[in-house]
């Protein structure tokens, strides 16, 4: 059993076997990626699913983080959206509330209002192509900065470099916070390089996607003008 100390950011595990509390874990991050440093407040919460604990920071942040059990780390995950069907700006406050099913996360926002949101975790997994399968594909922001990180942060452009044998096909989609596809190409190959061009978008959080056969990758970039 985890138990984190909201705005001292403490965290700690319960050993249910040993009924004894372990020593002191490292605890949500303050810093988010919009680079404001913001404590885990009214409204905070989080659910366990798989290995993971997923948390909302709560404290009028739209911020959302996973845990790996045991021992981390945190990742960030997309915020989750501001504007419900209202077109209202809400943030996560008082209220909020997430919990787990076999495969989702539903999450009250809290902050009087009655938003109810799905997080499927399969849908938005990061994952790249397994060692030794066929196709490699390489992401590379505008600046020159690897896709390694979860998080690519851009000013408008994307170059995505792979390599593919011969008959293979790469699709592409960009996905929005909301899930919606807001740009989407097909059959890319032969070429083995595309510039991506992202500054007609409006600014925030989006995933990017490529798939060949069964291999995918995905990469959450924030796009920041």
């Amino acid at each position: 059993m985890y138990a984190h100390q909201a705005k001292y950011h403490g965290f700690y595990a319960y050993d249910l076997a040993t009924l004894a509390w372990g020593p002191l874990l490292t605890g949500m991050p303050l810093v988010g990626m919009l680079g404001r440093s913001k404590k885990s407040k009214d409204g905070g919460c989080a659910a366990l699913l798989g290995n993971y604990i997923y948390a909302l920071k709560g404290g009028n942040t739209q911020e959302f983080w996973r845990y790996t059990t045991p021992s981390g780390p945190w990742l960030e995950l997309e915020t989750v959206p501001a504007f419900g069907r209202t077109m209202k700006e809400k943030r996560v406050k008082n209220g909020a509330d997430v919990t787990a099913t076999t495969d989702a996360l539903y999450a009250l926002k809290g902050n009087k209002t009655n938003e109810l949101w799905r997080y499927r975790p399969a849908q938005y997994a990061f994952r790249d192509p397994l060692p030794g399968r066929a196709g490699a594909i390489g992401l590379q922001s505008d600046d020159g900065r690897t896709g390694v990180m979860s998080t690519l942060l851009l000013t408008g452009g994307m170059n995505l470099n792979y390599s593919l044998p011969a008959g293979r096909r790469l699709d592409l989609c960009v996905i929005d916070v909301a899930g919606r596809t807001v740009l989407a190409r097909s059959d890319i190959a032969p070429c083995d390089r595309l510039i991506l061009d992202l500054g007609r978008r409006p600014r925030g959080v989006y995933f990017i996607r490529l798939q060949t056969g069964n291999d995918t990758v995905e990469r959450k970039v924030l796009l920041a003008k």
